[in-house]
């Protein structure tokens, strides 16, 4: 059974091969002001299922809900998901998209731009749980009893609670940095980077590790080709 969802249909009255599911992630995937759900990313993934001749359903979901969807159904694609080696066993990679940089935001002022060693701090941060960001949190030493974990976070209320002082750091990619740094202005906050704090990630479309093998073998296939036709 599908968890509920506002759903688009690209097949209204055929059963779909899959379940394509995000969050909302803009400018990859995200609903425009009509409502549709949009993307960079989608636009990609979406001419790879056409080629692969694979039906799809759009869903958009909680990021919580978007991973348990994936982890209880396997029919379901999920996207973009940062390839870590805590997932790497749980998922199909099908196909790469595209690629982060996170960096580590504080208020200017508040620690030093050079700081070097948060393991040795009782620095505070947030993350939605089971996200990337709790992984890069903990791999850049933040300790486990101080990273708050929320059910649904977005950059602008991770900003808010750092600016309220409930939380020392923020994790933004350079483009979010861009979309909230105006934010913080309005309170007469400037958000600066840590230099020591940056890590790079790949992200995917994937599936259940139990999708259809001749899903998964149309889908990379399909891929390949795109991929060899744009050259």
């Amino acid at each position: 059974m599908f968890v509920a969802g506002i759903i688009d249909a690209a097949e209204v009255d055929n059963t779909p091969d899959v379940i394509l599911i995000s969050s909302n992630n803009p400018p990859y995937v995200y609903r425009n002001d009509q409502g549709k759900i949009v993307g960079e990313s989608l636009e990609h993934i979406t001419e790879i299922l056409d080629k692969a001749g694979v039906t799809y359903r759009l869903q958009m979901a909680p990021w919580l809900r978007v991973m348990e969807t994936a982890r209880t159904n396997s029919n379901v694609l999920l996207y973009p998901l940062s390839r870590t080696p805590e997932r790497e066993k749980n998922f199909h990679w099908l196909v790469p998209i595209h690629k982060i940089h996170l960096n580590l935001y504080a208020i200017k002022g508040t620690v030093k731009a050079d700081l070097n060693d948060l393991k040795l701090s009782d620095y505070t941060a947030a993350c939605v749980d089971r996200s990337v960001l709790c992984s890069v949190l903990r791999d850049f030493g933040i300790k486990e009893d101080n990273i708050i974990k929320l059910s649904k976070l977005n950059n602008q209320q991770m900003v808010r609670m750092m600016i309220q002082g409930r939380v020392d750091f923020v994790i933004l990619t350079e483009h979010n940095y861009e979309l909230v740094k105006s934010y913080a202005e309005k309170f007469g906050k400037e958000i600066v980077i840590l230099e020591n704090y940056s890590i790079e990630y790949s992200e995917f479309l994937a599936s259940n590790i139990t999708l259809d093998k001749s899903i998964v073998d149309k889908i990379k296939n399909a891929s390949t080709r795109l991929s060899e036709s744009n050259h």
